[in-house]
């Protein structure tokens, strides 16, 4: 795989801005530094760090206590 061709960011739609209302449950850690490896192979992400490149990761998944709300043009239904 080439590294310069594993893009795996997600744009941010602003800040969050809203308390979830889901009540006991256990949130994601927003504010920690860890991702989901795309390869588990030590080889493969070794590879990567002696480039001096971060191995391709996905953000994690899961609920998170704050979201942002995106209003665009709609109107009420009748």
């Amino acid at each position: 795989m080439e590294p310069e061709l594993l893009d795996f960011s997600i744009a941010r739609l602003g800040p969050a801005t809203f308390a979830s209302p889901l009540g006991h449950v256990r949130f994601i850690d927003e504010t920690a530094d860890d991702a989901v490896l795309l390869d588990a192979s030590l080889s493969q992400v070794r590879a990567y760090l002696d480039r001096g490149l971060p191995p391709p990761a996905f953000e994690r998944a899961g609920p998170t206590s704050r979201f942002t709300l995106i209003r665009q043009n709609r109107r009420p239904a009748l």
